[in-house]
């Protein structure tokens, strides 16, 4: 299901943006980006914190790195989610107005609960995410984006979707929503991103 959604929007793309006969700036790899919202865990809801990097490094590389942060309420009592990647990716532009990209990083994730029947106190692990996106550029200030990635990491593997839509407001700054589902959680949040 997640990958048909990715394929769809990598195919429709193309089609979609050519038929404007325009071409517009394309994607830029070099930003931060700070965003919050609320998620849907299979245990319980969640307020979400995420803080985003991007590096171009030419050629068609970027490196980049993530922090995301999450309080779990579960039947009043909640614990903490956080999960920190550092990985490169590369990218490439199939049509006028898309890039596809894939990244590989390393992955940190812990948790703290005071549920001994999830894991005790504490509960780490790192692994290895593989992730394949396309961003296109729909008119000259909004962006579309769609990207899965596959988390191998401590207690098994889980593919998630994201689909993001930004807005520039002005040249440096962009507004941002985004949707994100995976097998144990769903998330909305609103972000704001700044172009370096």
């Amino acid at each position: 299901m997640i990958a048909l959604a990715l394929a769809a929007l990598v195919s429709a793309s193309p089609g979609a943006l050519a038929a404007t006969a325009q071409v517009y700036d394309r994607p830029s790899y070099q930003y931060l980006q700070i965003s919050s919202g609320s998620a849907d865990y299979s245990v319980g809801d969640a307020q979400e914190f995420n803080l985003e990097a991007s590096w171009d490094l030419g050629d068609g590389y970027f490196a980049f790195a993530d922090y995301s942060q999450a309080r779990v309420d579960i039947n009043g009592q909640g614990y903490d989610r956080s999960a920190a990647l550092i990985g490169l990716g590369t990218h490439g532009e199939p049509a006028e107005n898309v890039d596809l990209y894939g990244t590989l990083a390393f992955a940190d994730a812990e948790q703290n609960t005071p549920f001994p029947g999830m894991g005790g106190p504490s509960v780490s692990g790192d692994g290895i995410v593989f992730g394949l996106g396309v961003r296109a550029m729909a008119g000259p200030r909004l962006e579309l984006a769609g990207k899965v990635d596959y988390f191998d990491v401590a207690d098994g593997g889980e593919a998630i979707l994201e689909l993001e839509a930004l807005v520039k407001a002005t040249d440096r700054i962009a507004i941002g929503l985004s949707h994100r589902k995976g097998e144990r959680a769903e998330a909305f949040t609103l972000g704001l991103r700044v172009y370096l």
